[in-house]
């Protein structure tokens, strides 16, 4: 009989084979789009999913990489909503891992919050073990993007303040980081917040809520970008600027729907149109935020490599 210790590391992810990867270029994944007519760089983004493990009768704080109705999930969610922001114009990594269980950031009892706390740590393990290994294997020394949302937005922020930042050339071949849905603030040695669309080598960071709500955590320490005008200023978007939202069929429709400004450390939005007034009064838009500003994103994405790519250029001898 295995020990629980010897269970865990027989479910370790092994990132050399494609099974463990979410999406990746070597395979056709969720993350495709059927029409890419966007310029490609030869840049790569190593992106983190959210938590979707939040089954409520669950035996364990992590999640299992054998479980095919989860794998499936994230597969048909995040891959296929946010992963796909980058595809046609980069490469897309996007590693499976044991994520830990949404109820891991509520628990207040002291032994299950030990357990949250374990199961979190070796998610961020296995994040790291796939960058890692991307690092090796993959990445052949190209530009790279750091990118995630809820879950993955705290792995992602402890990879670049761990991993990357204190390495002076991983450093140097960090184009922006996307730290999307949690409080981040601008503590980043050598990262600082992305103040203009054209900006490298800097972070974006936002969290969504309509203007009757607050989250709980706010203020002028967490940094937010306005991810329809790439400001980090309390000035609102005008309608127009607006690109359309993402929706669960996968098209992109209602330009000019939503205008945003940040307000204490979070996003706060208003749709201009009707129904969506109506359809769409969540309060909190964690799970949309991506969705609500789809094309917005993918479009300064590109515009950002065009300007790393121009500034590379210029750089050589």
């Amino acid at each position: 009989m295995l020990l629980l210790s010897q269970l865990a590391m027989a479910q370790a992810p092994n990132y050399a084979k494609l099974d463990f990867w979410a999406a990746h270029p070597d395979k056709k994944d969720a993350s495709d789009l059927k029409e890419p007519s966007d310029k490609k760089y030869d840049v790569d983004v190593f992106y983190i999913y959210p938590t979707i493990y939040a089954e409520p009768n669950f035996s364990s704080f992590s999640a299992s990489l054998s479980d095919k109705d989860l794998n499936k999930k994230i597969e048909e969610t995040a891959i296929f909503h946010q992963a796909s922001i980058f595809s046609g114009i980069a490469n897309v990594y996007a590693p499976f891992y044991r994520q830990m269980h949404w109820d891991g950031y509520f628990v207040t009892d002291p032994a299950e919050k030990v357990k949250a706390k374990q199961a979190f740590d070796q998610a961020y393990q296995d994040v790291l073990k796939a960058f890692l290994y991307y690092l090796q294997y993959n990445n052949n020394g190209r530009p790279f993007v750091i990118a995630g949302h809820s879950q993955g937005t705290n792995h992602a922020e402890k990879l670049l303040k761990e991993v990357i930042l204190p390495v002076q050339h991983l450093r140097n071949q960090l184009v922006a980081a996307y730290l999307v849905g949690m409080p981040i603030q601008n503590n980043f040695q050598g990262l600082p917040p992305c103040e203009n669309p054209t900006q490298t080598g800097c972070f974006v960071s936002w969290r969504t809520f309509g203007n009757d709500s607050v989250p709980l955590i706010n203020g002028d320490s967490i940094v937010c970008t306005n991810p329809i005008d790439w400001t980090i200023t309390s000035t609102s978007s005008t309608k127009v600027e607006h690109k359309g939202i993402r929706f669960r069929n996968g098209k992109t429709k209602a330009k000019k729907s939503i205008i945003a400004q940040s307000v204490d450390g979070y996003l706060e939005i208003e749709f201009t149109k009707w129904p969506l007034k109506i359809i769409y009064d969540w309060g909190n838009y964690h799970v949309a935020d991506y969705n609500l500003f789809w094309p917005n994103i993918r479009e300064n994405f590109a515009l950002r490599l065009e300007q790393y790519e121009q500034q590379t250029v210029k750089k050589k001898p």
